[in-house]
């Protein structure tokens, strides 16, 4: 049976993806009305990314998790504050680099690896924890498909209010429960990478494979590809990304199911293959309906690999080192993204089909790699 605190962490993270989803399919629209070329948006999801980065460093030296944690969530509360009462494209950029706000549309933040920890802390069977991520990943999915519907049917000024009161709702979420301090001593960044356990080293080179490929692809990039290729309205996209969000929360909640069947690694890499020749087939015809066809198709799987990596990860690794592990990991998939929006707004331009034919090209070879590193670990 999952801890009801695991519950409320998936409130505190459904809360941010909603957030960031919106602001992730709003961007392009809006940077792209003030005739900003595509390359230089690229350059905006990048540098975002960075700033993401830099805060997941930051954040790390502050040894209280709920200090920690208020402060992450107070700074995306006044950023979002900025973005809705001054409608200005520099103010817009501030209040992003600002609250640490990555345009991937993901959760890159600091909390995600606290969240993360206290998940495995709290949850001490394996059974147990294999379901309490894929509720932790499916609140973050279904929060995303809100996000999109709420694009189609409110208010654009009425949605960055409700931006507002979700991050407040998450300051409240920290506040009702007791997150768990950890332990360490005061170490540089260089010597907590140096001290990092067994196989954590290499699972960062394979994750920033990976990653490198998703930020090819990240949900900006995607609606950019759309609306580049197919000319598609902001209503088009949120109807399109409402039915990508709820394919994807349907599959995350099925991961767990097939993760105890099949075990973590096999539902790794097995799912996330079917989902890069997906990938590939979305500008093969060159209709709408074709892409957006495979473009759903590939979210049938393409996310289920999300829930048992967190599995995977929080078992392989010691209990001590989990948060630091954690925030490495997403440091060095933050850190492999940053090169993919600028790549792939080029791509769009030089050769449309390209973005998404290289992208699982990347993305299979990640899947590949991992496999023959782990294929032995029964998990």
């Amino acid at each position: 049976m999952v801890n009801v605190r695991s519950y409320l962490l998936a409130i505190s993270s459904s809360t941010r993806l909603f957030i960031f989803t919106a602001l992730a399919i709003l961007t392009p629209f809006y940077l792209l009305s003030f005739k900003m070329p595509l390359y230089l948006i690229g350059v905006l999801i990048s540098v975002t990314t960075l700033t993401s980065i830099v805060f997941l460093y930051v954040f790390y030296f502050i040894k209280k998790t709920r200090i920690k944690l208020y402060l992450a969530s107070s700074l995306l509360f006044a950023s979002l504050l900025l973005i809705a009462l001054f409608k200005n494209p520099v103010i817009f950029v501030i209040a992003l680099l600002m609250g640490g706000i990555s345009l991937s549309g993901k959760d890159m933040t600091p909390n995600k690896a606290v969240e993360q920890y206290a998940i495995s802390h709290y949850e001490v069977i394996q059974k147990s924890k294999n379901e309490a991520y894929s509720i932790y990943n499916f609140s973050a999915y279904a929060a995303g498909t809100l996000a999109s519907i709420s694009l189609v049917f409110i208010n654009l000024n009425l949605v960055l209010y409700m931006l507002i009161l979700l991050s407040a709702v998450q300051f409240f979420t920290y506040w009702t429960i007791h997150v768990p301090d950890i332990e360490r001593k005061s170490e540089g960044i260089l010597k907590a990478i140096k001290n990092l356990p067994k196989d954590a080293i290499k699972l960062s080179a394979l994750f920033a494979m990976d990653s490198f490929g998703g930020g090819l692809i990240t949900l900006p990039l995607i609606i950019l590809w759309f609306k580049y290729v197919y000319n598609i309205s902001l209503t088009t996209a949120g109807i399109i990304f409402t039915v990508v969000n709820i394919i994807t929360a349907i599959s995350i909640l099925l991961s767990a199911k097939i993760a105890n069947r099949m075990g973590v690694v096999n539902t790794m890499v097995i799912t996330h293959l079917i989902s890069n020749v997906m990938l590939i087939l979305i500008p093969v015809y060159h209709l709408l309906l074709w892409g957006e066809l495979f473009l759903f198709l590939r979210q049938t799987t393409s996310q289920m690999d999300v829930p048992a990596r967190d599995s995977f990860i929080n078992t392989i690794i010691p209990k001590e080192e989990r948060v630091k592990t954690n925030t490495i990991f997403l440091s060095s998939r933050n850190m492999s993204q940053l090169p993919g929006p600028l790549i792939g707004a080029m791509l769009i331009e030089l050769f449309p089909p390209l973005l998404f034919i290289v992208t699982g090209i990347v993305k299979s070879s990640y899947d590949i790699s991992f496999y023959l590193n782990y294929k032995n670990y029964k998990i």
